[in-house]
């Protein structure tokens, strides 16, 4: 061959040598980085037993070390959620401590755990008898893994005394139980009883405060009605003996001297009869009003009229009319029935009239 070719050839070959030597180098490299990042941990797993069936969880090394643990389960149903690493450490003594408790875990706990997990082996659950929990202690006394042991005993089953002792306690404590709820019955129906009882209270003091109240307004407009009518009776009556007095002024008149107050014979007549009136009826006050014709002057008038009526009312005082029920007013010529224009008119206006002022 050419030497000129045979040189390329050889560098070619050389390049090529290097770069599957590099690849090669970085490769390793790269498998060396991901084996150091997987963490340099020992295998953890948990089994926990329910019901006769046994669940693995957690990472292991190789399948070697599941089947090996799943040999020791015997026929008992397993359920295998666990994987391999082939980078995790393997911790053979672990496996082997394991697979021994496995034997008596099966076979004396109905329920519990054996758990590895940061260095220490646990064993979790519940036995019949201290002899079962001390065979895990033994088995755990021999070897060198770390271990907690946290089984529960049960207690023994009760004898046959016992039971009776808790049959009695339980009796008791349940006639306790029936007693003491018989007494809240009790006392809640007693207390509803009498609740019930003050409800009823309430409602009747209520019922008779409205009757009261009822029987208090019944009975005032009952008053409000017979003052009513004892006003109007009244009224009525005073009307009638108004009238009556009237009757006899204007029948029997009241007349004075010429110019005088000074009662005729006539009229202290009359006056009697008004007397008698007044004695009769006790109750009532009257108004005594004298009036005037126009002749003469206003004060004159006025004078004369309140010195008649007043010697009128003197008179019914001689006649044992107390004073307090009568009272005398002079009007003068201020309030004439008719014109003065003639004689007649002004005797007419010329009079004394009684008028009652109440009771």
């Amino acid at each position: 061959m050419n030497r000129k070719k045979l040189i390329p050839l050889l560098l070619f070959l050389l390049l090529l040598l290097l770069i599957v030597c590099v690849w090669c180098h970085s490769g390793n490299i790269v498998k060396n980085r991901a084996i150091g990042t997987l963490p340099k941990q020992d295998i953890d797993f948990n089994f926990v037993k329910k019901a006769n069936t046994l669940e693995l969880k957690g990472h292991f090394s190789s399948d070697k070390s599941i089947q090996t643990l799943h040999t020791a389960m015997g026929n008992t149903q397993f359920t295998n959620l666990s994987s391999t690493n082939e980078a995790l450490l393997a911790k053979e003594g672990v496996i082997s401590l394991t697979q021994k408790l496995l034997l008596l875990f099966n076979e004396h706990y109905q329920e519990g755990s054996i758990v590895y997990a940061n260095g220490t082996l646990t064993i979790e659950g519940v036995v019949e008898n201290e002899a079962h929990k001390h065979a895990i202690d033994e088995l755990l006394s021999h070897s060198t893994i770390t271990s907690k042991n946290n089984t529960r005993v049960l207690p023994p089953p009760p004898t046959a005394e016992e039971e009776a002792q808790l049959e009695a306690k339980r009796l008791a404590q349940a006639e306790v139980k029936a007693l003491a709820q018989k007494e809240a019955d009790e006392k809640r129906k007693a207390q509803e009883a009498q609740a019930q009882l003050e409800a009823e209270r309430l409602a009747q003091a209520e019922a008779n405060t409205l009757a009261q109240k009822e029987a208090e307004e019944k009975k005032k407009a009952q008053e409000a009605q017979a003052k009513l009518e004892a006003e109007k009776l009244a009224q009525e009556k005073r009307k009638l003996l108004e009238a009556k007095m009237q009757e006899i002024i204007e029948t029997e008149h009241i007349t004075f001297e010429l110019n005088k107050a000074t009662l005729t014979e006539k009229s202290i007549n009359t006056v009697s009869h008004i007397a008698t009136i007044l004695q009769e009826n006790p109750q009532i006050n009257v108004e005594i009003g004298g009036h005037t014709d126009s002749l003469g002057n206003d004060d004159y008038n006025l004078n004369l009229s309140q010195k008649r009526v007043n010697a009128v009312k003197a008179k019914l005082m001689s006649m044992e009319i107390d004073e307090s029920r009568m009272k005398a007013v002079g009007y003068g010529e201020t309030q004439a029935l008719v014109s003065n224009d003639s004689k007649e008119n002004r005797r007419k206006n010329r009079r004394v009239e009684f008028k009652i002022l109440g009771e």
